[in-house]
């Protein structure tokens, strides 16, 4: 989360900034690539075990999967591409 931390810190100065009229400014560093990347890597695995098979797992790895598909909707969201689009679609004019 250094991204994200590092965005966060820049808020909190950049509010504490203008109350001294000096500026805070982000550097985007190699870090945050690698960050990125990481982030990338473990949504695509994640998706790619969730999408195995169930028929041959015994209760306790299909119960070990529910709990991984909840985690896995609480950290990256539970959007699919159907609801964008319709959200979307209900959003227009």
């Amino acid at each position: 989360m250094c991204m994200a931390k590092d965005l966060l810190l820049s808020l909190s100065r950049s509010l504490d900034a203008v109350e001294h009229e000096t500026t805070t400014l982000i550097e985007h560093e190699a870090h945050h690539d690698t960050e990125s990347s990481f982030r990338v890597l473990i949504y695509s695995l994640i998706r790619r075990l969730l999408e195995t098979d169930r028929r041959n797992m015994n209760d306790k790895w299909k119960k070990w999967m529910k709990g991984l598909r909840g985690d896995f909707n609480e950290y990256f969201g539970e959007a699919t591409l159907d609801s964008i689009l319709a959200e979307r679609l209900d959003s227009k004019p």
